[in-house]
């Protein structure tokens, strides 16, 4: 009978993956901090209107996740090769390659944005039921497109400087911009600046963690750079090719979110938006730990890939497998005791509760392949 080898797995390996973990988590946090800060401030401070409203320009997040969490996860994985292999100059042009390229086309985008805003929140689902939400969606939108540019380029950034040994800034860069965006979300509801003012804070939120990141490259002591080099597409294939399942798997959001939301709108018209909105506040943290997960096991298992360490990429296998049954057993413990609870304080009638209630159920069924797929993904 055939003994299966016992995996070693050093302390310093598990503090890694920790560590790996805690960096990614925050990145995760920060790229989904827009969404939460104003769903949970809606929420508060407005009515079912407004949060329906929130619900319908939704998608535009999703849009603006595709080449962010792509990107990112592209950079990720060719940087941290090249970094176990020891070829930090590859990764420096590769890098800044990416920044100013992506750069120049997320401004491009920014125009785009202001220009098809009515557009888009007409293919988001304000129309029929919903379309007296109209005005509301497109005044969050205009406030979002400010956000475009420091958002991409602060998830490009973020696994690079992580690499670089500047995780800590990236935390403090991530504080920062939530308790920008928790005092400017709330200076907008004190003076009624509405909807476009919620918008505004998280666009001034982003702009405040890219520049804090940016800081990063400003000591000479860095082993990375920032400076401006001439674009060769040919360096960036890898990096594209690592974004290709992220970019679908963020296309797959956009494409269910979109159709989910017209989907909604059709048969429960405002109240509908409204509880789809809470839903997926609830749905976007559980994505930080699935991210979080998958971050680690990005970071880790390239660095073993470059060095070809195949004892500690094996190693990495158990340590994510282990940890992404623990987070999926704890999530949906979670999520069945508050579904209740939850339920009757965010929402103001029975009726919504109850809707609330099966739609975090949904959440409890799906979060466990969500999961799974993110870190596979990584790992592969």
């Amino acid at each position: 009978m055939l003994m299966s080898r016992r995996i070693y797995i050093s302390k310093i390996q598990r503090r890694m993956f920790f560590l790996s973990f805690a960096t990614a988590f925050i990145a995760a946090f920060t790229q989904t901090l827009a969404v939460l800060i104003d769903n949970i401030i809606v929420c508060a401070f407005y009515g079912e209107t407004e949060i329906a409203a929130v619900t319908l320009a939704g998608p535009f997040f999703y849009i603006l996740e595709i080449p962010a969490a792509g990107l990112a996860a592209g950079i990720q994985t060719v940087c941290a090769k090249d970094i176990g292999a020891g070829q930090v100059e590859k990764v420096n042009r590769v890098f800044n390659q990416l920044f100013f390229f992506i750069g120049a086309v997320m401004v491009a985008l920014t125009v785009l944005s202001f220009l098809l805003t009515p557009q888009m929140v007409f293919l988001f689902g304000a129309r029929g039921n919903t379309a007296v939400l109209q005005p509301l969606a497109e005044q969050y939108i205009y406030g979002l497109s400010f956000e475009i540019v420091p958002y991409v380029l602060f998830c490009i950034m973020t696994p690079v400087v992580i690499l670089d040994n500047g995780g800590r800034l990236v935390s403090v860069a991530s504080a920062c911009g939530c308790i920008t965006d928790i005092v400017l979300d709330l200076v907008s509801v004190r003076f009624g600046w509405g909807l476009f003012g919620i918008g505004v804070a998280t666009s001034a939120s982003a702009a405040v963690y890219f520049l804090i990141t940016m800081l990063h490259f400003a000591s000479r002591e860095r082993v990375l750079q920032l400076r401006f080099v001439r674009i060769r597409f040919g360096e960036l294939r890898g990096v594209f090719i690592a974004a290709v399942p992220k970019v679908v798997l963020s296309l797959a959001d956009t494409l269910r979110s979109v159709l989910f939301i017209s989907l909604v709108s059709i048969t429960g018209g405002v109240v509908g938006a409204c509880v789809l909105s809470i839903n997926g506040t609830i749905a976007y943290t559980v994505m930080i730990i699935a991210k979080g997960i998958a971050g680690a096991v990005g970071i880790t298992t390239g660095i073993c890939w470059g060095e070809k360490n195949g004892d500690d990429l094996e190693g990495n296998g158990v340590l994510a497998h282990r940890y992404t049954l623990i987070a999926i057993v704890c999530i949906v413990a979670v999520l069945l005791a508050c579904a209740h609870p939850l339920s009757s304080a965010l929402t103001e009638s029975e009726a919504s509760a109850e809707l609330l209630r099966f739609s975090i159920y949904f959440i409890c069924i799906g979060a466990p392949f969500s999961i799974l797929v993110q870190f596979r993904i990584s790992y592969l």
